[in-house]
């Protein structure tokens, strides 16, 4: 697997998350407003959780095109999900942004694996081989 591909996928299903946690409470456990809900019971969303994931699908997305992109996306993407993760970890931090972006929880830990699979594939995957 190379980065494109990993844009690729981490885009759609930034997409497809951004797009449940829209979903009302009763069938998922989404938001459509600021006050924040558990997405599958797990998760903390709510209105601006689910459009920076509905944006950085489509970044994803757009990204894979090209292989610089991909690279750049997965960089970018990991490093800006592994400083989520880390304040997501930090209540204090965590307590202070609950108000805007719900970022503690379950989320923190999830941050922390995407983040790590964004830098790894930006930082150490190979480029994608050209197309013969």
């Amino acid at each position: 697997m190379n980065a494109q591909k990993v844009a690729q996928i981490f885009g759609w299903v930034f997409i497809v998350v951004g797009i449940l946690g829209f979903v009302p409470v009763a069938m998922i456990g989404g938001t459509v407003g600021m006050a924040p809900s558990s997405l599958l019971g797990l998760f903390p969303v709510n209105l601006v959780h689910n459009l920076v994931h509905v944006a950085f699908g489509i970044w994803g997305v757009m990204a894979s095109k090209t292989a610089a992109g991909s690279m750049q996306y997965c960089k970018i993407g990991g490093v800006i999900y592994l400083l989520l993760g880390g304040v997501g970890l930090v209540g204090s931090i965590t307590a202070m942004l609950n108000g805007f972006v719900p970022l503690g929880g379950n989320d923190a830990f999830l941050h922390l694996a995407l983040g790590a699979v964004l830098a790894y594939f930006g930082f150490m995957g190979a480029p994608a081989k050209a197309a013969a």
